[in-house]
C-alpha cells in the first residue's frame, strides 16, 4: 500500500490545462507518471528541473514582493480552487 494514494491524481488534477492556465497555481506540474518495470505499485513523477528561490538574488524590491504574493497565495491549494 501507498504511503501516499492520491499523490498522483493530485498532481494531474493541478496540471490539468484548466487549473495549469490559472496565475494563482503555482503548483509545480506534473509532466509524466511512468511505471517502474519489475516494481509493482512503484511509479515514478516527472517534473520540470526547479531551483533555489533565492537563486539569482533578487535585484528588485518588485521581485521580493512577488515572491511573497505568491506565497499567500498558497491557499489555493489550501483551500480549494474557486
Amino acid at each position: 500500500m501507498s504511503r501516499f494514494p492520491h499523490e498522483i491524481s493530485i498532481g494531474l488534477y493541478f496540471s490539468s490545462p484548466e487549473l495549469a492556465s490559472d496565475p494563482q497555481n503555482h503548483c509545480v506540474p506534473l509532466l509524466d507518471v511512468l511505471k517502474i518495470p519489475d516494481a509493482e505499485g512503484l511509479q515514478l513523477l516527472v517534473m520540470p528541473l526547479l531551483r533555489d528561490f533565492n537563486l539569482p538574488s533578487f535585484t528588485t524590491v518588485g521581485e521580493a514582493v512577488s515572491l511573497f504574493k505568491q506565497i499567500f497565495e498558497v491557499r489555493f491549494v489550501h483551500f480549494g480552487y474557486q
